[in-house]
């Protein structure tokens, strides 16, 4: 053991530790993108590059791992994942498509036109003319169509083939462009073609192709589909008890008042007992019996307190349960996808299929993962034992699985290097003078947020209430505190420059708090500077940029951070806001089908001269319709409340002369809706909350266990000490123990 394990180039007190990195790897210096790795790099790079793929959760499809074209394949591949913003952008706008269009009803011979928002009640959406609209369509679908086809560039026809999802997504696809083909006949030909525009299926098509195309958002809709089995012996048993529930009720109410007015058929009894089974209609559904004899309440009572209570609870408690085990099983996938990965990027190193690799190899590893972690550069003294630490079997050799947990130790304690800000690119003098690194110090110092930000944010907050105050009662003199908001505004803009300037632009933008502070905060300062030009408010207004400010103030939800009872509930509130969006994703694509259809079976029906209208339930209901795409989401999502659900289904019902139809529409939504997507949503929550609450539980322990001085570095590394000790944990022992206090290393835990 001459050479060191890793080069031990130890830095002076305050160095860089990630420049010192690049500095002792100069070979690294050429490969600066994982696709420039494979295209051009040692096997040893690849092997780096791929590494880091896996504690990324990007895979390599497995089959084209052993392709003689390997790096042009995965220079395809990378460059696929590179264009994930202008995918994300595609299926955006793909989506506002459906908001855009002219609604199905009013473009075929119906008796009233939709062309008076007042008499329909429709939303405030422009609608696209049809020309311009499938312009528009079009444009998105050569997008779409672009990301759908790509795999074929790295994958090849025979994986594509293979792939449940890429097929699924062509098929839809192939749709797609039948509908628009069909609508170009429709809008700009004489062509005869069918007519009946309600039955047009791209507003179904786009929806199904982002569930099944956007990679995140299939993965919770598979979520979902999978805890449907479970679900529906649940429903069983729920339908079991409301049917022989209601038929008790008919036969004994049959003499009853509650008989005569409320349980006239079966039909009828059954359908007010599934409304009550929600709670919706109780308890008007049984006053009448319970105005004849108080007894009667008995029956109505134990329905509600095992339907409502314990049978919905139940589903709860089930939908947890398969969720919590899918969870499992999608982990267990990441887990073995990763593993595949690894074991790849061990053969590249073990370029002559010895089945170990030696210090020299390991070595090389070190410097080439230099390039995308900050892996620390040890003393001599330490590699022998960080080796034996490695080396289980004592034959100075590592094994696979010995350098899967030197990947481990890798992948979870270090923090992925960040790029080098674009300052010290152009103007390394500047970047590097004393003048500079104090700002820089002081930028980085956690009280910078902790106190200096957050005094500013209370003072800020002082402020815009007095200028609303004074606003409400348009009083003169809010005029110069609109001013003191102004300055506050670029107080702001000062304060990001200088963490850009700091971090650097992409490692500020890694973080979701630093976005939604750039966003709002040049958001209100260009609509703060446009009041100014234009005193009429003809550009800008006013009001939404008093909301914007009250927005802003969010940030003061971090202070709730520093109070220990409230630490984990921010922190899953704050944790959960990105983490369920592409749950809100599967959320919204199911509602937009069911509005679709809803569009479909009843637009057109709400409007103020409808005769009909007045003699239903609807007549109070009026904005919230299936006239155009926006009041239909509106209306959908009011049900997803249970807030009187069964007024539109009744409503429709007569208005339409479809009860079947209406009454299968909305028992599906509300079944489906309720039962299910929101139940997965509140399990997220659940399993969400309780991880947390664990962490913070587990980071207490620890804390008391090891003293006030390793809780210290703790914090300061982001360590997470675990009960039992693993290679890796060893090789963190190493790293981090008690004998090596120079403070020139950098962690992070990157998962809870």
């Amino acid at each position: 053991m001459e050479r060191p394990l890793i080069d031990s180039h130890r830095n002076s007190p305050g160095g860089n530790n990630q420049s010192a990195g690049r500095e002792s790897s100069p070979n690294a210096l050429s490969i600066d993108r994982r696709g420039k790795a494979f295209k051009t790099g040692s096997k040893v790079q690849q092997a780096a590059a791929l590494v880091d793929i896996a504690y990324d959760g990007e895979g390599l499809p497995e089959s084209f791992l052993d392709s003689p074209h390997f790096s042009e394949k995965a220079d395809y591949y990378l460059f696929y994942n590179a264009a994930g913003p202008l995918w994300l952008a595609t299926y955006a706008a793909l989506l506002l498509l459906n908001f855009v269009e002219i609604p199905s009803w009013c473009l075929t011979r119906h008796e009233h036109s939709c062309g008076d928002p007042k008499e329909y009640w429709l939303g405030d959406v422009p609608y696209l003319p049809p020309t311009v609209f499938l312009i528009v369509e079009l444009v998105l679908f050569v997008l779409l169509a672009a990301h759908v086809l790509f795999p074929l560039l790295y994958a090849g026809p025979k994986l594509y083939k293979e792939s449940p999802k890429d097929a699924i997504s062509t098929g839809l696809l192939l749709l797609l462009g039948l509908d628009i083909v069909r609508q170009m006949l429709f809008v700009w030909t004489d062509f005869p073609v069918v007519e009946l525009e309600s039955v047009r299926l791209a507003p179904y098509l786009r929806v199904l192709i982002f569930l099944v195309s956007v990679k995140e958002v299939r993965d919770n809709l598979w979520t979902v589909v999978t805890i449907v089995p479970n679900f529906m012996d649940i429903f069983i048993l729920g339908f079991v008890y409301v049917a022989f529930s209601s038929w008790l009720a008919y036969v004994l109410f049959e003499d009853t008042l509650q008989g005569k007015e409320e349980f006239t058929t079966f039909s009828i009894t059954s359908l007010k007992m599934v409304i009550l089974f929600t709670g919706s209609n109780n308890p008007d559904v049984w006053q009448k019996a319970y105005e004849e004899h108080r007894a009667y309440s008995i029956f109505f009572v134990v329905y509600l307190l095992l339907g409502l209570y314990f049978l919905t609870n139940l589903v709860l408690a089930v939908i947890f349960d398969s969720f919590q085990k899918q969870l499992g099983q999608a982990r267990k996938a990441k887990e073995a996808n990763k593993r595949r990965v690894l074991s790849r990027a061990f053969a590249f190193v073990d370029g002559d299929n010895r089945g170990y690799i030696d210090s020299d190899q390991l070595t090389g590893l070190m410097h080439a993962l230099n390039l995308y972690r900050a892996v620390p550069h040890i003393e001599k003294d330490d590699m022998r034992h960080i080796f034996l630490a490695l080396d289980d079997s004592g034959d100075y050799k590592i094994q696979e699985d010995e350098f899967s947990d030197l990947c481990d130790a890798i992948g979870t304690k270090f923090i992925k290097l960040d790029e080098p800000p674009f300052l010290k690119i152009v103007a390394p003098g500047i970047f590097n003078s004393r003048a500079f690194t104090a700002v820089r110090d002081f930028v980085k110092d956690p009280r910078f947020d902790r106190y200096v930000m957050t005094s500013i944010l209370l003072a800020n907050l002082v402020t815009v209430a007095i200028e609303t105050a004074l606003d409400m009662r348009n009083l003169p003199s809010q005029a110069l505190w609109q001013d003191i908001e102004y300055v506050f505004g670029w107080i702001y803009v000062l304060e990001a420059l200088l963490k850009v300037s700091v971090l650097g632009f992409s490692n500020y933008w890694r973080e979701t708090a630093n976005r939604f502070d750039f966003f709002i905060t040049w958001t209100i300062l260009i609509g703060q500077t446009a009041l100014i030009l234009d005193p009429n408010q003809t550009v800008a207004n006013k009001e939404w940029i008093r909301y914007l400010l009250i927005g802003r103030m969010l940030r003061l939800l971090r202070l709730l951070t520093y109070v220990e009872r409230y630490r984990a509930i921010v922190k899953t509130f704050l944790k959960l806001i990105p983490a369920m969006g592409p749950l809100f994703g599967v959320l919204f694509g199911f509602v937009s089908l069911f509005n679709s259809l809803g569009i479909h079976l009843f637009g057109g029906l709400v409007y103020e001269s409808n005769p009909l209208l007045k003699s239903t339930p609807l007549s109070d209901h009026k904005p919230y319709n299936f006239n155009d795409y926006s009041t239909g989401m509106v209306t959908l999502f009011n049900l997803l409340s249970e807030a009187d659900w069964q007024d539109w289904m009744e409503g429709y019902a007569i208005l339409g002369h479809r009860a079947l139809a209406a009454r299968t529409f909305f028992l599906a939504f509300m079944c489906l809706g309720t039962g299910l997507v929101m139940n997965v949503f509140v399990s997220f929550v659940m399993e969400a909350f309780t991880v947390e609450m664990e962490t913070e539980t587990e980071a207490e322990k620890a804390a008391s266990r090891s003293g006030d001085g390793l809780n210290l570095s703790a914090e300061r590394h982001g360590a997470n000490v675990r009960p039992q000790m693993s290679n890796s944990d060893r090789l963190m022992d190493k790293m981090f123990g008690e004998g090596d206090g120079d403070g020139d290393k950098e962690s992070g835990d990157q998962g809870v």
